[in-house]
This record gives structure tokens, C-alpha cells and sequence, in this order.
């Protein structure tokens, strides 16, 4: 994640009202397993002014990483290639994310 965002995310952690979208997105589309576990975090706390829908997003998008360490619907566009269980994963979703 980049030091802007970073900071960004220590403003709102140190009490700050408002969030920083674009932190939360940074947090939330990382590939790091702690970003992840920061991104559902802070999207829990904000789960009142988001709603559940969105702090579910969060949810799926650690659950993504966890389980492959990485996001496998970017793939395609970073030459990498996918694993078995990456494309019967991705076969199953209607959208990678």
C-alpha cells in the first residue's frame, strides 16, 4: 500500500470523523494479508454509515486473499497464471470483484 494512503489510514485510526475513500479502497483492494485484515477492521467500524453490504465486501475480498494470496481475476491482465483452483473459483463467480 502506498505511504499516502497509509497516512491517510493513520489519520482516521487516530480518531479522524472522516474516511479517506481512497484509503479504503487501498486497503481493500491490497494483496497483503494484514492490509486485509485492516481493511475489514475499519470497514466494521464504519459498518452504520456503509451498511452491511459493503463491510460484507470486505469480508469476501480478505476471504479472496486468504485463501489464494492473491486476487486471481487479475490474472489475465498481469500475465500470471491461474492456478486449478484459481479458474474453478473464478468459474463459480458471476464477477472476479
Amino acid at each position: 500500500m502506498r505511504a499516502g494512503a497509509r497516512r491517510r489510514g493513520a489519520r482516521f485510526r487516530s480518531g479522524v470523523a472522516s474516511v479517506d475513500g481512497a484509503f479504503l479502497l487501498a486497503v481493500r483492494t491490497s494483496e497483503a494479508l494484514a492490509d486485509q485484515h485492516e481493511s475489514v477492521r475499519l470497514f466494521e467500524k464504519m459498518r452504520l454509515a456503509l451498511g452491511d453490504s459493503t463491510v460484507e465486501y470486505a469480508y469476501r475480498h480478505r476471504d479472496v486473499i486468504r485463501r489464494f494470496g492473491r486476487f486471481p481475476h487479475r490474472n489475465a491482465v498481469l500475465d500470471g497464471e491461474s492456478t486449478v483452483a484459481e479458474v474453478c473459483y473464478l468459474a463459480e463467480q458471476k464477477r472476479g470483484f
